[in-house]
């Protein structure tokens, strides 16, 4: 499971996207917003958690509102290593 959270006030709708390096688009589903933001979260299937492992970055994407998306990069160093201990 995969799991994010985004700041408060972003547009629902437009819901949450990850997007790697290679181009393999993952859809995030919005669970609940609280005080401390919006929580996405994903099951990712063997082959997007290899994807994942074979690159360096990824982004996240949503909306501020209907026409403003917002894209973070986040590095992918250390995510084999992190994903092994945890199996």
């Amino acid at each position: 499971m995969f799991v994010t959270v985004l700041p408060l006030g972003i547009y629902l709708p437009s819901g949450v996207t990850i997007k790697t390096e290679k181009g393999t688009l993952i859809a995030m589903t919005l669970q609940a917003c609280t005080q401390q933001g919006c929580i996405a979260t994903t099951k990712l299937s063997a082959k997007q958690i290899k994807a994942i492992k074979s690159e360096n970055e990824m982004t996240i994407t949503f909306s501020a509102d209907k026409s403003t998306p917002i894209t973070v990069s986040v590095s992918l160093n250390g995510i084999s290593a992190g994903l092994k201990e945890i199996n």
